[in-house]
């Protein structure tokens, strides 16, 4: 019944009729018939010439066959469960598919498996046994798999740190022209990491990722040329890359685009634009492009001055860790703009950038210490009234 619904499905020998090709198919799938069963799931999952997608008769196949331990159909499951798009999101459902097919072997599984592990989507989170997954998926020449291995050796989660064999697992995925893998493999040559430095061999596997479109690997090409790391120092080339990106939405570069047209580098001075830049990178949460916005609302450059704004935009590059910014509100403080003065909180903020190392928070804060804190207008009025009743009522 299966055979004879193929021949119809395919044209082998009849003329092609996919009416009669689905009777057959039902006909064996009602048999329970596994293989009948995920056919059909299949062809209502993805809809037809003739036949629109049916995502209930693709469910109710699809889990027949699954149940009848069919590992595509285990696999296709649990990849429409994880995904939730055709279906509604059940990483419970997507864990329960997904382990049923990795066992039987499908690399796809094992895959998806090794990221709910690692994410602790339907199960708790386990590097090790992500590691695991993904290493069996990626022995079966999954690129995915590959390159997440070989993240897993980079930064030695789930597994005892490697950056050797993080390299021979990324090489592995960007012979199969993976972006990302050649992304990673040009950071790798670039820092020394796992390999022998090669700026040269950097910016090579930065343009093999970059022509694919990854924004990552065009920011760091573009940062190649504007240091003149591997290739001859070029500015105007750096801004192209760059703008590449940060169209992208990049915020690392929409940030180094903005100091370029700050500086003029590589084009003419334009404020305007570093300010918008400024701002769609800080709106992603980028530290330093907060910071530098904050210091055009602080002196009101280029913007109408506004102290709440650079509050706020220090505040979200001090909770980050940014020690320059953590400066800035210090010295907001220390002297009133836009806040109370106080140098108590001021000292708090000095402390924190100080700790980080930064030299101009360590003077700041000797200061406070040598001098001692002033106390604001407003404690020392309360003080002189306690005295004046203290007094009163001797």
């Amino acid at each position: 019944e299966y055979c004879i619904g193929t021949l119809y499905y395919d044209g082998l020998g009849v003329e092609i009729d996919e009416t009669i090709a689905y009777e057959w198919f039902e006909k064996a799938a009602e048999h329970n018939l596994p293989v009948a069963q995920f056919k059909l799931g299949s062809l209502y999952l993805n809809g037809s010439v003739r036949q629109d997608k049916d995502i209930e008769k693709a469910l109710h196949w699809l889990t027949k066959a699954a149940a009848n331990e069919h590992c595509l159909a285990q696999e296709t499951l649990g990849s429409l469960y994880i995904k939730g798009s055709e279906v509604e999101l059940n990483y419970e459902k997507a864990f329960y598919y997904n382990s049923l097919s990795a066992t039987q072997g499908s690399y796809i599984a094992q895959h998806n498996l090794a990221y709910q592990f690692a994410f602790a989507l339907g199960c708790e989170k386990d590097l090790v046994i992500a590691a695991e997954w993904y290493r069996r998926a990626a022995e079966q020449g999954f690129h995915l798999s590959q390159h997440q291995l070989g993240l897993c050796y980079l930064l030695g989660n789930g597994i005892e740190k490697d950056p050797v064999v993080a390299v021979e697992w990324f090489q592995k995925a960007a012979a199969q022209d993976y972006a990302s893998s050649q992304h990673s493999l040009g950071k790798c040559y670039a820092d020394g990491c796992g390999v022998e430095q090669s700026y040269t061999l950097a910016v090579t596997w930065y343009k093999l990722s970059a022509a694919q479109g990854l924004p990552e690997a065009i920011h760091n090409l573009g940062r190649m040329y504007y240091q003149g790391l591997g290739v001859e120092q070029d500015y105007k080339k750096a801004l192209e890359l760059y703008q590449q990106s940060a169209a992208q939405g990049l915020a690392a570069s929409q940030h180094n685009l903005a100091l370029m047209y700050e500086s003029g580098q590589g084009t003419e001075k334009d404020q305007t634009k570093a300010i918008e830049l400024y701002s769609k990178a800080a709106a992603q949460g980028h530290s330093l492009s907060a910071n530098n916005l904050a210091l055009r609302y602080e002196n009101g450059e280029g913007v109408a001055q506004d102290y709440g704004k650079a509050i706020a935009l220090y505040t979200v590059a001090a909770e980050s860790g940014l020690a320059v910014a953590q400066f800035n509100i210090g010295r907001l403080y220390e002297y009133g703009k836009g806040v109370p003065a106080s140098d108590y909180t001021a000292a708090d903020w000095y402390q924190r950038a100080a700790d980080q190392g930064y030299a101009r928070a360590m003077y700041n804060l000797a200061l406070i210490y040598f001098y001692g804190p002033r106390v604001p207008a407003e404690e020392n009025k309360a003080v002189a009234e306690a005295i004046h009743v203290g007094e009163n009522t001797e």
